[in-house]
């Protein structure tokens, strides 16, 4: 079986606007929540700048913020100021 290689993303707050709770029937919504249970699964970590975290705090889903708050407790969150110049280059 092949490992999966964990990478850094960078995810707009419209996702975690649809994102919603696992009893939802909408398409939308269950991909976007999917999509987020994957990258905590792969073990990926996610990207933000300032102004994508503020985008997020003001239209996440409750989904989306508990997930979130997991990501943040795993050290999952790197914010774009605190990242060596190198990784910039490649966002």
């Amino acid at each position: 079986m092949s490992k999966s290689i964990s990478k850094c993303l960078v995810i707009d707050a419209s996702v975690a606007r649809a994102a919603g709770p696992p009893h939802t029937s909408h398409p939308t919504s269950s991909n976007c929540r999917i999509f987020l249970e994957t990258v905590m699964k792969i073990c990926h970590k996610i990207v933000m700048t300032p102004e994508i975290r503020q985008e997020w705090d003001q239209h996440q889903s409750r989904f989306a913020r508990q997930w979130l708050a997991t990501m943040v407790a795993k050290k999952k969150l790197l914010p774009l100021k605190n990242l060596p110049r190198i990784f910039i280059k490649f966002l």
